[in-house]
């Protein structure tokens, strides 16, 4: 039997990197957010009750450092780095674990199918993957995984989730989540741009299409500017006082909150960029009181 929580209606703007600072400023209206994964993710968690206590990287990594402790031997292929940098080295195996779970469509426990002809190194990581499994914290594959369970039998309530981004450019594990959510496309637009910028928005659009194409000449026309700097102080002042008209478009980066404030020394209007991070004080305090509480 499938249940339905309908409550709280959730109308979610969804984009893979729309967790850190974005240009829409938060608005009074119940129900619309504006997320990138890992604010899904928690949203998913919550409707869906499964939430839990994660660990951090940090701990993750020392959790998945003491699994390769327990298998290694001079005949593994990490034994060496591992000798040298305990820390760098799991840090870096547990990154390629926690991606290629994420990208992979079939099942997580790839261990259990490989080959025997298969590389040594692939059987050193099955190896450890054996005991990662239990001992290591979930990573975002399996959290998606468990989400993914538990939509057969329950349905959030999440009224729709439009995709700023296509939904092909998104891991495997996330699209198969997003499969199963109310999904809209956000339209995507098509102004055709004049001179040398519009020859090449036309090229990079055949190349994507998969058409073959030759390189396109240089046109020192005005429409696109190539610039280098030395500091991003330069690079930020030069770029705000470039900006004069007041319906410029400017695709930020991860430094457009502190672009803002070269701005504004220049007397521009801000961006109104600003980091969405979930450790504010408040935020800490509670963790401190759930801590003390288990203590």
């Amino acid at each position: 039997m499938k249940t339905t929580d309908t409550a709280t209606g959730y109308r979610i703007t969804f984009g893979l990197y729309l967790d850190g600072q974005r240009g829409v400023p938060p608005a009074n209206i119940l129900g619309d957010v504006v997320v990138g994964p890992l604010g899904l993710l928690g949203i998913l968690e919550m409707q869906l009750g499964l939430i839990a206590m994660h660990p951090s990287a940090a701990e993750r990594t020392i959790q998945y450092r003491d699994c390769l402790e327990a298998l290694d031997a001079p005949s593994r292929f990490y034994h060496r780095s591992f000798a040298l940098d305990p820390l760098g080295t799991a840090a870096c195996l547990l990154n390629w674990r926690d991606e290629w779970a994420l990208h992979r469509r079939e099942s997580l426990r790839w261990e259990d199918a490989l080959s025997s002809d298969a590389p040594s190194r692939l059987h050193d990581l099955a190896a450890v993957e054996q005991r990662a499994r239990v001992a290591v914290s979930a990573n975002l594959a399996q959290r998606l995984e468990a989400i993914l369970d538990r939509l057969k039998v329950r349905t959030p309530g999440i009224d729709s989730v439009l995709l700023v981004d296509p939904i092909d450019v998104f891991p495997a594990r996330w699209q198969a989540v997003l499969k199963a959510l109310p999904l809209k496309h956000a339209s995507v637009a098509d102004r055709a741009a004049g001179g040398f910028l519009g020859a090449l928005q036309r090229r990079l659009k055949r190349n994507a299409a998969g058409e073959g194409s030759d390189p396109i000449a240089w046109q020192d026309d005005g429409t696109v500017i190539v610039v280098q700097s030395e500091t991003r102080a330069l690079a930020a002042h030069w770029v705000a006082s470039r900006i004069a008209a007041p319906g410029t478009l400017l695709v930020a980066g991860s430094d457009g909150a502190w672009f803002d404030a070269h701005l504004a020394a220049l007397g521009q209007a801000r961006l109104g960029l600003k980091e969405i991070s979930a450790f504010r004080p408040s935020m800490q305090v509670l963790s401190l009181v759930s801590l003390k509480k288990q203590n």
